[in-house]
């Protein structure tokens, strides 16, 4: 049985997609590492692994319970992770709506029989992998992401990810 690798996460517009690959480049002056190829930037919702087929429905399945507004969020502050050794950028403020989202799509999902998510959700974008502090990172850009869908996303190794199914808000 062939499994998927999935998640689901708000996917940029080509102009945003631009400008996140542009503060990826911004942030890399001050880091090591390998940076996250363009056509792969996204904000993750949840993660869910690999899945069956049968898993895979149940997963869309819950997706279409989740009813949210559109959302408008600013992308503005850099930051790294030493435990996982990811640079990202992520927002200042708390963007209410996203997490909303967040929490609503989670509880489908476990309506639906997949594990809970234990860990807090931390908005961000991961601009960088295997990253390492060189010295001071620049001042972030104000990036401004207007959503009006989520997807589930398919991580292909060594592939661009594909988008398998979208979702309006």
């Amino acid at each position: 049985m062939t499994t998927r690798r999935v998640f689901f996460a708000l996917w940029p517009d080509a102009a945003l997609r631009a400008q996140l690959a542009a503060a990826a480049q911004t942030l890399g002056s001050a880091l090591r590492g390998r940076a996250v190829p363009a056509h792969n930037l996204h904000l993750t919702l949840r993660f869910l692994g690999s899945l069956p087929p049968e898993r895979l429905a149940d997963a869309c399945a819950a997706a279409d319970t989740v009813r949210a507004a559109p959302l408008d969020f600013t992308l503005d502050q850099f930051g790294l992770w030493d435990g996982p050794r990811v640079a990202w950028l992520g927002s200042r403020a708390a963007a209410p709506g996203l997490e909303t989202l967040a929490a609503a799509l989670n509880a489908a999902l476990g309506k639906a029989g997949f594990a809970a998510e234990t860990r807090r959700f931390r908005p961000h974008v991961t601009l960088w992998r295997d990253a390492r502090a060189q010295r001071r990172f620049p001042s972030a850009p104000a990036l401004a992401w207007q959503a009006d869908e989520f997807v589930l996303v398919e991580s292909r190794p060594g592939r661009p990810y594909g988008i398998i199914q979208q979702w309006a808000l």
